[in-house]
């Protein structure tokens, strides 16, 4: 994917953005409800990630995630991943801008990390029936991604994670407790906050933490719910002094 581009419509401002921005023309009265536009939008910049789909956001490239307009009025788009600052500056000619341009912003709208996803068709889960992979999905890929390798920033990668593949009575502890503050992990710190998931029956718990454990490359032992009930029991118990 080419290096960010830049369309030269320039009455445009800024509503959104996460891996492309958006925007829609300035006299437009265009808001976004339940993540979709009601009105009409652009593709103002895009290509940052260098990869589509996105899947994991830790597949990203590159990840803009502060914005700002210079004195000279070029915007400045700053990257989470590496540090890169992109100045992005008005130089088209309006005048030339026409069909073809429009054909190309147009098309841009049908990358899949921008477009609206289709529930059946975009459906990253619909070829996984296990039981193991539908909890991991609720539960944890939100903050772990769906390759166990973490957002890079606030949650830990589960892949090779001395915390997953390790003593599995400090693993259930950990989940059925939860995390607050730092833990490092692979020899980085992570700032995230997990919740308690004791919510989770004993079986269920069993089952994820057996499949964090035997994917992403992990190749540790099963755990299994008698395993987790007596070190939920053991909390309980401490908790009831």
């Amino acid at each position: 994917m080419a290096e960010p581009s830049v369309s030269t419509a320039a009455r445009l401002r800024i509503i959104a953005f996460l891996f492309a921005i958006r925007c829609t023309p300035r006299d437009s009265t265009a808001v976004t409800t339940a993540g979709k536009p009601s009105g009409t939008w652009e593709v103002f910049a895009d290509g940052f990630a260098k990869v589509d789909p996105i899947v994991s956001v830790s597949d990203a490239v590159y990840r803009p995630m502060g914005i700002s307009i210079g004195p000279d009025g070029s915007m400045y788009v700053s990257d989470s991943e590496k540090g890169k600052i992109w100045r992005i500056m008005f130089k088209g000619d309006k005048n030339k801008f026409g069909a073809q341009q429009l054909a190309a912003m147009e098309k841009e709208k049908s990358n899949s990390h921008i477009r609206m996803p289709d529930e059946i068709n975009d459906n990253l889960d619909k070829d996984k029936p296990s039981s193991a992979a539908k909890l991991y999905d609720t539960y944890c890929r939100m903050c772990h991604q769906q390759n166990g390798k973490g957002d890079g920033a606030r949650f830990p990668p589960l892949d090779s994670s001395e915390w997953v593949i390790g003593d599995k009575k400090r693993l259930i502890n950990l989940v059925l407790n939860g995390v607050q503050g730092p833990i490092d992990v692979k020899g980085k710190s992570y700032d995230g906050t997990m919740p308690m998931h004791a919510f989770l029956s004993d079986n269920d718990l069993a089952v994820v933490l057996t499949y964090v454990r035997r994917s992403f490359g992990n190749a540790a032992d099963s755990v299994n719910a008698e395993e987790v009930g007596r070190i939920r029991s053991k909390i309980q118990d401490t908790r009831s002094k």
